[in-house]
C-alpha cells in the first residue's frame, strides 16, 4: 500500500507512509543538528571571547605596570606566571582557529535553522491539506540537496553526549502523537501516537 495510489475519504492521494516518516524524520534530524550546532557555536564563541579578554589584559603595558606586581610577593611570581601563560595562549589562538570555527558553526546552525523552518512549514501544510497532499518528491529533492551540503561541513567527531541531549530534546519538540498519517484502511486519518 506504501507504494501505490490509494483512496483516503474519495480523495486520491500519493502521500505515502514511507514520505511522511521520512519527513518527520527529517524535521527531528534538522531540530537536533540545529540545537547542536547552535550549543558548538555558542561554546566556540565562549572561548574565544575568553582567549581574546586573557590574551588583551595579558599584554597590556598598563596593567603590567600597576604597582601590585611589584610590591607585593603575589605580584612578583603571579604576574610572570600569567604572562607566560599568555604567551602559550598567543602560541595556541591560531592553531584552535576558533573564528574559523565560528564560521562554519554559524554556517551549519543557520543552515540547519532554514532548513527545520522550511520543513516545519511543508509539515503544517501536510496537517492543513492532509489528503489533498500529492506528493513530497520535489520537496525531499530540494532538502536532500541542502542536506547533502550541510552535511559535508558536519562535525567529523561529534560530541555523542551533547548530540544525544539535543535529540531528546528534538523529539520533545515533535512528539510522535502530533505526527499526521493517513488511515491504512482508508477511513479517515490517525495520528502515530494514536493508532
Amino acid at each position: 500500500m506504501d507504494n501505490c495510489l490509494h483512496i483516503v475519504r474519495g480523495v486520491t492521494t500519493s502521500l505515502t507512509r514511507a514520505e511522511l516518516d521520512w519527513l518527520y524524520d527529517q524535521y527531528r534530524i534538522t531540530i537536533m543538528n540545529r540545537l547542536y550546532y547552535a550549543d558548538r557555536l555558542e561554546w566556540s564563541k565562549w572561548w574565544n571571547l575568553t582567549f581574546e579578554i586573557i590574551i588583551a589584559i595579558g599584554t597590556s603595558g598598563v596593567i603590567a605596570g600597576w604597582a601590585i606586581w611589584s610590591s607585593t610577593t603575589f605580584g612578583k611570581y603571579f604576574w610572570p606566571g600569567f604572562a607566560g601563560f599568555v604567551a602559550v595562549l598567543t602560541i595556541l589562538k591560531p592553531i584552535l582557529q576558533l573564528p574559523l570555527r565560528i564560521e562554519r558553526y554559524s554556517k551549519l546552525w543557520s543552515g540547519y535553522n532554514e532548513l527545520a523552518f522550511d520543513i516545519g512549514i511543508k509539515i503544517e501544510e501536510v496537517n492543513i491539506k492532509r489528503e489533498q497532499m500529492l506528493s513530497l518528491e520535489t520537496f525531499r529533492i530540494q532538502c536532500d540537496r541542502r542536506l547533502r551540503d550541510l552535511r559535508s561541513m558536519d562535525d567529523h567527531k561529534p560530541n555523542i553526549k551533547k548530540l544525544s541531549k539535543c535529540e531528546d530534546n528534538a523529539i520533545k519538540q515533535v512528539p510522535i502523537e502530533n505526527l499526521w498519517y493517513p488511515s491504512e484502511d482508508g477511513e479517515g486519518e490517525v495520528n502515530a501516537g494514536k493508532e
